[in-house]
């Protein structure tokens, strides 16, 4: 039976999967195609809204709305109106997708499924799975203004349990593995030999997939050999006509192997109309990881065709092609066995001889990547596209010459692209990415680490890094499966003192600050450079204070630049300084020497130039100050001895020994209450002023 689509590598597409140029310019339409237009429907309650779950995009075409799928497209015939919003949808096993709505007056919808290579198609109305025509095609007849319908297009990946789709005619696939033998050597991902190794021909036709008129890709294997035979065989069912004397026989393997010599059908031998060894003519076949073509062979008068392959290594992938993911379980390489007393896969970190895990070569967490400088030649044509909005653009042209052929806007043209080139940035939580490139293709890629990580470790041979933007990093493709390995690490935010005034301290930029949102922040202290004018302006701030020191407290937030070791200076990281933060932060600074006095501000220098007094929290056990600001410029240290209130609420001076009796603030009550009993005895004035004074401290 046919099985719901597991949708693990749901992405939205920046470049698509690219066709192949013609001759000279002919563009196929690329990923970087717009989505449809966005606008608001008024009354919606005159319109049958429509909900395409699962799509990963949408584009409009000739009139016609295009939904995007993993496997497949859905071309949705005769809207009234375009989408106009993208939606979040559960699909109910903790997945989330995008929903794309539109809306129409019309009482009929015709959706035409397009597969790709491999793929079978469903389509699921409300949860109820609908019956398609041969030709991938469904009519909804009745739409109901006011009413709400979900499609739900599925893309199954035709597993070989599974019964192919339901063609027109049936026939035999039949193939063997032809005699001989080609040596294969194995090795690791730092290019060491690990095995050399004889490889039958009768083995590999594995590697193969087949199909017959450009329909589905069967793989058969020889495990399946039938008992007593040395071919295995499927029945295949396909598209033909009656009048037809021929069919095309579909050939496939993946991108670093190939077939080998001619291939033989029903007793005539054909030849492989790829040159494997020749760049141009492998990627004008290549496309989806895997290089395909067509072979044109009279119709089997039995249904029968018979093949036989060798189907082994190829000595060129002319492709570059390396795949990332955020998925934490891939964030060190893993051993997995089944355990029989659980009934599950239990798997364990693998260490080094150091007893440190290793790296998993794919993960890349903690951090967003995107593609945004490529460029190379085949054959005879360069090209070169860049995905920056500020200057977003695509070119090609004779390679040696300066004039362009042709070039367009990825993100205003539509069908504007590049062809050999395959980027899906899997921005889902836990999606898989991946770039697919002809090899010694440049390219520029952005990885910038979430804030509180930095990107270190960076494995690319001729990594260079771009000052021209944080978080860039230029290097070329090699050949074959790369990867592009970097450890996205946790980095604290750090304290640095230039001056021998402050030791130590720390910042605490709080969880609501956003200016940050990347890397790490770097608090620089050191002597203030001031000129006169601005010295007499912090001294009128901290009028009645006696200011200490004059300090600059810089911020700045730092990239890593993706090497062994990361300091926080220009050569190996991007330091770009912030002056204002969207929130206040927390800043302490322990003093080499403390502070006089018993009150503590800070006063701060503004970006305006004006002046600003800010309370401080002093603790002179440790010869620490601690105050917020959400500004960074030159401060200085201020204080001041005032009088302190004891317990009886009047002031004592911190330099004025207490009595016990009363304070020096008590002499203005006492000479007061004397002139007013003078004449009487001093006995008796002294007698009163014990009197008042008791009562007071006791009232």
């Amino acid at each position: 039976m046919k099985r719901k689509q597991e949708n693990k590598n749901k992405f939205r597409r920046i470049f698509g999967v690219f066709g192949v140029l013609s001759a000279m310019v002919a563009l196929v339409v690329a990923g970087f195609a717009p989505m449809v237009s966005v606008r608001a429907i008024e009354n919606q309650e005159l319109y049958a809204k429509v909900m395409m779950r699962g799509a990963i995009g949408a584009s409009n075409e000739g009139g016609n709305t295009i939904f995007e799928y993993d496997g497949g497209t859905v071309n949705v015939l005769g809207l009234v109106e375009p989408v106009f919003e993208v939606m979040d949808w559960d699909y109910g096993d903790g997945r989330m997708g995008d929903m794309y709505v539109f809306y129409t007056k019309g009482t009929s919808a015709e959706f035409v499924t397009s597969p790709s290579q491999g793929y079978i198609p469903e389509l699921w109305i409300n949860g109820q799975m609908e019956q398609l025509s041969p030709e991938g095609t469904y009519v909804k007849n009745n739409l109901v203004i006011g009413d709400e319908f979900g499609f739900e297009p599925e893309f199954q990946f035709r597993e070989e349990s599974e019964p192919g789709p339901q063609g027109n005619t049936e026939a035999v696939l039949r193939v063997h593995g032809g005699e001989g033998s080609f040596d294969d050597s194995i090795y690791d991902e730092m290019g060491n030999l690990i095995e050399e190794r004889t490889v039958q021909y009768a083995d590999t036709y594995t590697e193969g997939s087949f199909s017959i008129n450009d329909g589905w890709f069967y793989q058969l294997s020889p495990e399946d050999a039938i008992d007593g035979t040395n071919y295995s065989e499927a029945t295949y069912r396909y598209d033909d006509e009656p009048e037809n004397d021929s069919v095309v026989l579909g050939f496939a393997t993946l991108w670093h192997m190939r077939y080998v010599d001619a291939i033989t059908v029903n007793g005539v031998d054909y030849d492989i109309p790829v040159d494997y060894d020749d760049q141009s003519s492998y990627l004008n076949h290549y496309g989806g990881q895997m290089v395909t073509f067509g072979i044109e062979v009279p119709k089997a008068v039995d249904g029968v065709y018979d093949i036989t392959v060798k189907i082994g290594k190829s000595e060129h992938t002319w492709i570059g092609n390396f795949l990332w993911t955020a998925d934490p379980e891939q964030q060190y390489e893993r051993d997995c066995h089944w355990d029989e007393d659980t009934g599950a896969d239990v798997c364990e970190i693998r260490y080094d001889e150091e007893g440190n895990p290793i790296p998993g070569r794919d993960y890349i967490g903690h951090s967003s990547l995107a593609l945004l400088d490529v460029s190379y030649t085949v054959g005879e044509m360069y090209y070169h596209c860049s995905a920056r909005e500020d200057n977003a653009y695509c070119e090609w042209r004779p390679a040696g010459t300066e004039e362009n052929t042709g070039t367009c806007n990825p993100y205003e043209d539509d069908g504007c692209g590049i062809p050999y080139l395959e980027f899906n940035s899997g921005d889902g939580e836990y999606d898989d990415g991946s770039l697919v490139v002809p090899a010694g293709a440049i390219i520029t890629m952005r990885v910038i680490p979430d804030y509180g990580y930095q990107v270190m470790n960076v494995n690319m041979a001729d990594l260079e890094v771009n000052d021209n933007g944080i978080g860039e990093f230029t290097f070329t493709v090699p050949e074959g499966a790369a990867y592009f390995v970097a450890d996205v690490v946790p980095m604290a935010d750090v304290v640095r003192s230039g001056t021998d005034k402050v030791v130590d301290g720390s910042i605490d930029l709080g969880e609501g600050q956003t200016t940050l949102n990347h890397g790490s922040a770097r608090l620089e202290v050191s002597d203030a450079d001031l000129t006169d004018e601005d010295i007499a302006g912090f001294v009128g701030a901290a009028e009645g204070y006696e200011i200490k020191n004059y300090l600059d407290v810089s911020l700045f937030n730092v990239t890593c630049k993706g090497a062994e070791i990361c300091t926080g200076s220009d050569d190996d990281s991007w330091n770009e300084q912030i002056r204002d933060l969207n929130e206040p932060a927390t800043v302490t600074l322990q003093l080499e020497d403390g502070v006089d006095g018993n009150e503590i501000v800070i006063v701060h220098q503004k970006h305006d130039g004006s002046y600003e007094v800010i309370p401080t929290t002093y603790d002179p056990s440790t010869q620490t100050i601690t105050f917020t600001t959400a500004s960074f410029s030159n401060y200085a240290i201020a204080s001041r001895t005032v009088a302190e209130e004891t317990t009886d609420g009047s002031e004592q001076s911190p330099n004025t020994p207490d009595t016990g009796l009363f304070t020096a603030s008590d002499g203005g009550v006492i000479a007061s209450i004397a002139s007013v009993g003078l004449g009487l005895g001093l006995i008796a004035g002294l007698i009163l002023i014990r009197k008042k004074l008791s009562a007071g401290l006791h009232s």
